[in-house]
């Protein structure tokens, strides 16, 4: 029972002792700590990634801004035999002149 008081007692002495921490924030350089974050920033795996992926995104918008033209087609076919008809009645599918699509 004696060895408790005397614990007790000295453990309210070393609280009446005790501080806290001292404060850091006045010591803080803010132009460092800027500079530390934009490198962080800069450096960050993921923002490089997500960079890249931007960056193919916008090649491919111009890529399918490009291609809707390719479903309207032109061409000219030309048989050399002759021939003044425009579709060949042996086949059909075989055509002389201007194609539209």
């Amino acid at each position: 029972m004696m060895r408790a008081a005397i614990f007790s007692v000295v453990l309210f002495f070393s609280f009446n002792f005790a501080s806290a921490q001292e404060s850091f924030i006045g010591n803080i350089n803010y132009p460092l700590l800027q500079k530390y974050v934009d490198l962080a920033k800069q450096n960050y795996p993921k923002r490089k990634m997500y960079k890249a992926s931007e960056l193919s995104a916008k090649a491919k918008v111009g890529v399918a801004k490009a291609t809707y033209l390719d479903a309207f087609t032109a061409a000219y076919n030309y048989r050399p035999d002759n021939s003044s008809a425009a579709i060949n009645t042996s086949n059909p599918y075989t055509l002389n002149g201007i194609q539209l699509g």
